[in-house]
């Protein structure tokens, strides 16, 4: 499932409207509603962390982080990360301290693969 997909059914799974859920993370409900019909591709870091907070679940679940059963090579998932890191991104300014955050993340992400493969 993707990111618009998810948002949508623990919004509806925990009772909350669009405009509810965007009040508790400080949007407007029109924002909500981008993301849920997929004109935001992704969500900023904060309201990823916010929502899944919400919701009780991690924000690799709520972004719908699994990881496809068809082996890919390296540059597909390469391309893949920049895409949606350039969607956080892209949703405005983002602190410092969700920079680092993001940056740790992808580099943990990475670390963990590449010590899985050693084995």
């Amino acid at each position: 499932m993707e990111f618009k997909e998810i948002l949508k059914s623990q919004r509806i799974r925990a009772g909350l409207t669009q405009k509810e859920l965007a009040e508790k993370i400080g949007v407007t409900a029109r924002t909500i509603q981008n993301y849920e019909r997929g004109v935001k591709p992704a969500a900023r870091f904060e309201h990823v962390r916010a929502l899944a907070n919400i919701f009780g679940i991690t924000t690799d679940e709520l972004v719908g982080g699994e990881i496809p059963e068809a082996p890919q090579s390296g540059s597909f998932y390469m391309n893949k990360l920049v895409s949606e890191v350039t969607s956080m991104f892209a949703g405005g300014e983002i602190s410092d301290r969700d920079k680092e955050a993001a940056v740790m993340a992808i580099s943990q992400a990475y670390w963990a693969t590449k010590n899985k493969r050693k084995r």
